[in-house]
């Protein structure tokens, strides 16, 4: 018994410098592990990538701000008695309107420009500019894709223009509240399309961005100079690029049928004919304008 103690004693240190971890050793250093750990929790890779992706995504306030106001939904009686507190141009609601559409505007047709027209000397906050675009949008002298945003903008111009600091305040926000002041005013004569947005956006985003150290000149040259590259190179050029790429698809005999009357339609059909392609055209078309 003795002998046998005294082997394995003898044998300890012999293991110890050949560097093998006795037995009891390695139980011990693997029970310890864990609770050196403890402070630190385990990180999977699902949790990493949501703090990647968490880190690359704007901050909460960012992001309504760019989101887009949701429209009047016009079977909201609240918000629709607001509105028309606010208006300036009068409208009469239609008599029998279709309940399926209660959320859209239902009005008579052809009531709301003699309001307007007998209201020219009292709207003194309003360019007349943009008075003027108001009434063609109203009497429907302006329509299509594009030209009712282009006679908006030039109205903006004539605004800016004619526009003048107040005392006490600063032009890119006294500014940009007159271009709310105007736009309010043109949805009013008539509903919001998707190009008027875009330029409205454009527009009032580039005044926002003018530097307060520039004059008051150089300050209204700056914008008036962006609408006319603004309307050359978004709806000028791009109705020419989208007609030469249209041409290429018209084969002779073809038959091209087409709704209303669109100016970029119109464009690529005459540019059709000039190069000698023989083709029908056949327009359809739906109340008002039928």
């Amino acid at each position: 018994m003795s002998t046998g103690v005294l082997i394995a004693e003898e044998r300890k240190p012999a293991a110890a410098s050949r560097g093998v971890v006795p037995v009891h050793e390695q139980t011990a250093k693997s029970v310890k592990q864990p609770s050196q750990k403890k402070d630190v929790p385990p990180v999977g890779p699902s949790i990493a990538a949501s703090e990647k992706k968490g880190g690359d995504r704007p901050p909460e306030k960012d992001r309504k701000k760019d989101a887009p106001p949701p429209r009047m939904q016009f079977d909201d009686k609240n918000r629709v008695e607001k509105a028309k507190r606010r208006a300036v141009v009068k409208k009469t609601e239609a008599r029998n309107r279709v309940e399926l559409f209660r959320h859209l505007p239902q009005y008579d047709h052809g009531t709301q420009l003699p309001d307007l027209e007998a209201k020219f000397f009292q709207l003194d906050l309003m360019h007349p500019a943009v008075y003027k675009v108001g009434l063609q949008y109203l009497a429907e002298d302006v329509f299509g894709g594009n030209a009712p945003c282009v006679a908006m903008l030039q109205a903006f111009r004539e605004a800016i223009k004619d526009y003048c600091t107040p005392a006490e305040k600063t032009l890119a926000r006294d500014l940009t509240a007159k271009i709310n002041s105007y736009v309010s005013f043109f949805i009013e004569c008539r509903p919001l399309s998707i190009s008027w947005g875009n330029a409205i956006s454009f527009r009032k985003a580039r005044i926002s961005k003018l530097r307060l150290n520039l004059s008051e000149s150089d300050a209204k040259a700056t914008p008036c100079s962006e609408i006319d590259r603004f309307i050359n190179e978004k709806i000028v050029l791009a109705d020419k690029v989208i007609a030469r790429h249209a041409v290429a698809k018209i084969r002779e005999g073809d038959v091209l049928l087409t709704y209303g009357s669109s100016f970029v339609v119109e464009m690529i059909l005459l540019y059709v004919h000039e190069l000698g392609k023989q083709f029908r055209v056949v327009i359809v078309d739906s109340r008002p304008k039928l």
